[in-house]
Formats: structure tokens, sequence, C-alpha cells
């Protein structure tokens, strides 16, 4: 909620339209519970859902600050809002939603093939101030979600923390360079080059200056540090 000055959205991927009327009521109760004042939440889903006695529908469960129906023609201009900061959909708004303030996703049901990667791409609409983006995956593993992107990328490589050693592991394989190796090296250093942009020309010239004095050591982690800072070197933007 503090990213892009404040104005990130979140959005959660609920399973069925049962479970994200109780997502919504649970949010909402938690929200009352705790006396927050700068978060709210929506919901989307089609038809009607039956729970308990009780009869739901988006529209009846969508209201603005000042009480008025949010109608499904008007939910997208509302939640970009400052109002709102969380949407709860079932099946709708996973394809097709184009909302660049949509920085946090929120997955709690089982994604494969097209459908995965076009529900995690709702988050790659850009602007101005958003460097990053974040999903929590209850349900699926990261090779499924890998497997599901590969059709559609020449080079798929799930990032993790910037890790020395996967650069050490492919320099010293021993083994000839195979097609997906420069792209498995530059997914694993691309972490350090994006913070690297976002810092100022005096502080990238320190940095610059002092990663190349990084040497080779007896030391088995320095020498694995000494190769990742090579090509993290080499990779830096010039000038």
């Amino acid at each position: 909620m503090h990213k892009l000055d404040g104005r990130a959205k979140a959005m959660v991927v609920t399973p069925s339209r049962l479970h994200a009327v109780r997502y919504l009521l649970e949010c909402r109760r938690q929200i009352e519970e705790k006396g927050y004042r700068d978060m709210d939440v929506l919901v989307a889903f089609s038809g009607e859902v039956e729970d308990e006695g009780n009869t739901y529908t988006e529209v009846k469960l969508n209201k603005t600050k000042s009480g008025e129906t949010v109608q499904e023609k008007q939910l997208p201009e509302v939640f970009r809002s400052d109002d709102f900061g969380m949407l709860i959909v079932a099946e709708k708004y996973q394809t097709g939603f184009d909302e660049p303030l949509l920085h946090t996703m929120f997955v709690d049901k089982k994604l494969s093939g097209v459908k995965a990667v076009q529900t995690l791409s709702r988050l790659n609409r850009t602007m101005r101030r958003k460097q990053d983006t974040f999903v929590l995956d209850f349900v699926n593993t990261a090779e499924e979600i890998k497997a599901s992107f590969e059709p559609y990328y020449e080079e798929t490589v799930l990032e993790q923390e910037t890790d020395p050693n996967v650069i050490a592991q492919v320099f010293f394989s021993g083994k000839d360079q195979a097609a997906g190796d420069i792209g498995a090296l530059k997914a694993t250093i691309r972490p350090a080059e994006d913070r690297y942009r976002r810092w100022k020309t005096r502080r990238r010239n320190l940095f610059k200056t002092t990663l190349t004095q990084v040497c080779r050591m007896f030391d088995k982690d320095i020498h694995k540090f000494s190769v990742y800072a090579k090509f993290l070197a080499m990779t830096l933007p010039k000038g």
C-alpha cells in the first residue's frame, strides 16, 4: 500500500464466486475490527451467490464511501479512485483489465497455461514510478507457473534473490554453453542491474569503482563472488 506514492492496488484471485463473497465479507470484518480508515475493498463476480440463506450480487455488495451503489460498468473507474485498494475477483478481470496502479496479486486459485499468463500479466501495465510488482501465490508451484509461461517466451527464468552461486555454477559447470545459460545468467544479474539504474550518478560511480576491485582469493566464496562481480560489471550501463 506504500508503493506508487500510496496509490498502489492489489487483486485477490479466488477459485469461485462463493470464495469471492466470503473473502470480501471477511476483509470488511477485519477492516472494521482493526479500525482501518485508509483502505476498502471491492468484489467482482457474475450472477448471484447463495450462502447461508443470503443472496449476494456484485452490485449489491459494492458501495462507494458515500453509500452509492457501484454499477458493473463503473467498477474499474471506482477501483482506480483513492477510496479502494483491493479488488477480489472470481473469473472477472483476469483478462483484458488494464489498470497501471495494480501492483500486487494474491492468488488462491489453480492457474495453468494461457490463463496463468493472462492473469499474472494484469500486473504488467506500466506507469511512472512503478518499478516492481509482487505476487503471493498460495496454490501454484514455481515450476507450474514457469511451464505456463514457457510457450510464450524464448527464455523463462523465475527471478529469486540475487545469488552469486548461480553465476558461479554456470561459469564453472565445465560443459559447453547451452542455449538457456545466457538467459539464466542475465535473469540472475537483473535485480542488481535494476537497483543500480535507480541510483544517482555519484553512487553509481562509487559502486562501479569498488566492484572492479573485487579480486579472486583462495577463499572459495570470495572466488565465486568475484565471478559474479566481473559479470555484473560487464552488464552495467556504460557512460
